[in-house]
């Protein structure tokens, strides 16, 4: 909205949403731009007197966005036409201009002035002169100076220059422009170019010599003063540090699309290249192909697949050094089937509970539903159960009781559908069971080698015997002692079986009394007290010592 101010920022968006916003910038205000108009057209003097002339000029063709406010009429005298008068005036359209008694109008110039839309337009009146630096140059010069010559390249036998063209062409085009060669030491400079681009390149310079260049631009009337370098530059190799900066860290392919990346590399001498795919050397193939210049490396794949998805790197090297890059492209497809096998977590006479994991691989976005179909076993039929599922289980209701149903499991994204999962056949019945197995093996057990020796214990010492036993179904187990039985859970004797089918039998000392504690001394002897110093006994019996008890006898 016009007059309005505002502020921007800009946010980028892929397939996985909208990224973080970028900084916001300075504030505007919406106006239309304003620049300065063109130049008034056909200016011509239409009547002369001995103290004023007539003149006329055409509006000119741009008026740079604006109304024009006014013109600047502008003269000098005969002895020096290429300077103005320190004189100015500001008129309006078929305003004559005042003219000294006697004297020649030999030039005149006329220049439109734009002013914003709510300035009045100014009266023919005195104006202060304007600055000199502002003055345009003459029609009739020579160009201006060139502006900003540098080095842009060199190697050890040549040095590429650039600059910008003049300020002002002194009225007339710019013919072409002198490249000059000074070697360091010498005073003599010689042409080595005339170009009419702004650059060229210096060759059969002499390695390690340094030189010192300068450019003039000519047009009809001469050559302008040269633009020279400020210091002088060796012809030498550049030696740069390699660099890779991929413009973004991931980009997405649709599979079955060409896809094209151009990665932006630096480096003097021209670095290596390598690139890799999920750690392994990416191999050239007739779909995948690696075009490398000095500037950048391309990647190109033809005829995407899911398997182009995945984290490329890219290496740069050369003698200063090597930098390395990732970046991660995302093969957008229909996703792969679900993950198995389906779960039935619940079934009653009329219902079933089924659940499935998510697919291994997703297509490049995200999963937006599931699709699940039922069939009844006796037809070839499948028939949508449920359409739209957002998570990974759902209560299939309304089922025959008796019948035998099998479950299809369809995941989708926006590319489309995966092949479908199926479940085994799943006869409704209250309870369910899993199928049996009919597997019957022969019971067996192991233990230990070492407790087929005779094993030597100390008295009191607890001994813990293991064995694991198999078979199907699960054994009954029995442990002998001199070919009895052992009598299970005594005081002395524990047998565990584990639900992993193993089985310990433990045999204890049974607990006793402990044994008598040792009086050391008696110490600390008052008539109303005295310290009695003892020690633990030699056996606790099996358990610890829980607390002394201290008895005394007056001596009759």
């Amino acid at each position: 909205m016009e007059s309005h101010i505002y502020e921007f920022r800009v946010l980028a968006e892929n397939v996985s949403g909208v990224g973080e916003p970028s900084s916001p910038t300075v504030f505007y205000k919406a106006l239309d731009p304003i620049f300065r108009p063109g130049a008034p057209v056909n200016p011509k003097v239409t009547d002369i007197s001995k103290t004023s002339v007539f003149l006329s000029w055409g509006k000119p063709i741009y008026d740079g966005g604006c109304e024009i406010q006014g013109y600047i009429v502008e003269k000098c005298e005969v002895p020096s036409p290429a300077s103005l008068t320190k004189q100015s005036i500001i008129v309006e359209p078929a305003t004559k201009a005042p003219a000294a008694e006697g004297e020649e109008a030999t030039a005149a110039k006329g220049a439109a002035e734009a002013a914003p839309a709510e300035a009045a337009p100014a009266e023919a009146a005195p104006t202060e002169p304007a600055p000199a630096e502002a003055a345009p140059a003459p029609a009739d010069a020579v160009p201006q100076i060139p502006r900003k010559l540098s080095v842009v390249d060199q190697t050890k036998t040549s040095i590429s220059l650039a600059w910008e063209k003049p300020e002002h062409d002194g009225g007339s085009r710019i013919i072409h422009y002198l490249l000059e060669i000074q070697p360091k030491g010498s005073e003599k400079w010689s042409g080595v170019a005339t170009v009419r681009a702004m650059e060229s390149v210096v060759n059969n310079l002499n390695p390690g010599e340094e030189y010192i260049f300068r450019v003039f631009a000519i047009n009809d009337k001469g050559k302008s003063d040269p633009r020279e370098l400020a210091l002088p530059v060796t012809a030498k190799d550049l030696v740069i540090e390699p660099d890779v900066r991929p413009a973004f860290s991931n980009y997405s392919v649709r599979v079955g699309k060409d896809f094209k990346v151009e990665i932006p590399i630096a480096g003097r001498p021209k670095p290596a290249v390598k690139w890799t795919k999920d750690g392994s050397i990416l191999l050239h193939t007739s779909r995948v192909k690696i075009a490398n210049t000095p500037d950048s490396t391309t990647l190109s794949i033809t005829e995407a697949t899911g398997e182009d998805g995945g984290m490329y790197g890219i290496n740069v090297t050369n003698v200063v050094g090597e930098k390395n890059a990732t970046i991660e492209i995302i093969a957008l497809d229909k996703p792969g089937p679900p993950s198995g096998p389906v779960k039935f977590d619940e079934v009653t006479i009329n219902t079933a509970t089924i659940s499935w994991g998510p697919p291994k691989h997703s297509g490049g976005c995200q999963i937006s539903n599931y699709i699940v179909q039922k069939r009844d076993t006796t037809t070839t039929t499948w028939e949508n159960v449920a359409a739209s599922v957002a998570r990974t289980t759902l209560k299939v209701q309304r089922l025959k009781t008796g019948a035998e149903y099998q479950f299809r499991i369809i995941a989708q994204n926006r590319y489309g559908k995966s092949y479908g999962l199926d479940s085994h056949p799943l006869t409704i019945k209250y309870p369910y069971k899993e199928p049996a197995n009919d597997e019957v093996k022969a019971p067996r057990y192991s233990i230990d080698p070492a407790f087929t020796k005779t094993i030597i214990i100390n008295a009191g010492d607890t001994f813990k015997l293991d064995a694991d036993v198999h078979g199907k179904p699960v054994p009954t187990i029995q442990w002998f002692k001199d070919d009895v039985e052992i009598e299970k859970n005594t005081m002395r004797l524990e047998i565990k079986n584990t639900e992993s089918v193993s089985s310990a039998v433990i045999m204890k000392n049974p607990f006793v009394v402990p044994g008598a504690p040792h009086v050391n001394d008696v110490t600390n002897i008052a008539r109303d007290s005295m310290t009695v110093c003892y020690s633990a006994p030699e056996t606790d019996g099996g358990s610890d010592i829980t607390t002394y008890i201290i008895e005394k006898k007056d001596r009759a």
